[in-house]
């Protein structure tokens, strides 16, 4: 169990189901997630927006491009002792007939721009 889920178990009630969004904490929790994946991808750290206060803080490897980084065992090798499928940035998520209609992972990649269009300050 990886720390994402670990979140979800120890909050337990509603964030143990799936679609869990009703719980408040759900979106403190995911909006999380979602700012540390992307400073990994800006190449920072929660040290870097510490000591600069801020998130514009310098990159360690200017060079080092993380936006597309994505790989390794899909949530499904739980179950397949094989590993399962590796993740590619063409698995598709679906989203259950929500808003938007099924989408690549690449489209999810960066959040300034659409579908998410959105950025951290």
């Amino acid at each position: 169990m990886g720390p994402h889920s670990a979140i979800h178990r120890a909050f337990g009630g509603d964030m143990l189901l799936p679609q869990s969004a009703n719980d408040p904490a759900f979106f403190l929790h995911h909006a999380n997630v979602d700012r540390l994946w992307w400073l990994w991808q800006k190449g920072l750290s929660l040290a870097d927006t510490r000591r600069f206060g801020s998130l514009k803080a310098e990159r360690a490897r200017p060079d080092e491009d993380r936006l597309y980084d994505y790989a390794g065992d899909t949530v499904e090798r739980t179950s397949d002792p094989t590993g399962g499928p590796r993740a590619s940035l063409n698995d598709v998520h679906s989203l259950l007939g929500l808003i938007l209609p099924n989408i690549e992972t690449y489209k999810l990649m960066d959040t300034a721009r659409p579908p998410l269009c959105y950025t951290y300050i």
